[in-house]
């Protein structure tokens, strides 16, 4: 389940906060999500490489980290970055990623 992501720790509680630059960014277009592939982990962009998004909605954190939400329609596209179903590995193929979001 995604709560068993030891020894990160998921924290869903609503808080009703303003990203800052180094939180990251949650962009979907379609069935793909704003994420650069690393091997076999995800990288997902931080809110201050995804430019002006007016609306940003507080999703999740994880240890810590912050993950914030492009709302529908605002999703930008990041330099760096793909939109990426996210069982797709590089070469078009499915593949699944069980290794916790990179926060590089």
């Amino acid at each position: 389940m995604i709560q068993d992501i030891e020894p990160y720790r998921l924290d869903n509680a609503y808080r009703n906060a303003a990203p800052g630059k180094d939180d990251r960014a949650l962009c979907f277009r379609g069935d793909g999500a704003a994420v650069r592939i690393e091997g076999r982990r995800l990288a997902y962009p931080r809110v201050g490489e995804a430019g002006a998004v007016k609306d940003w909605v507080y999703a999740f954190s994880v240890s810590g980290q912050a993950y914030f939400l492009a709302p529908d329609g605002e999703a930008p596209d990041v330099p760096g970055y793909g939109f990426h179903g996210l069982r797709e590995n590089g070469s078009g193929g499915r593949t699944s990623y069980c290794s916790p979001p990179t926060t590089a």
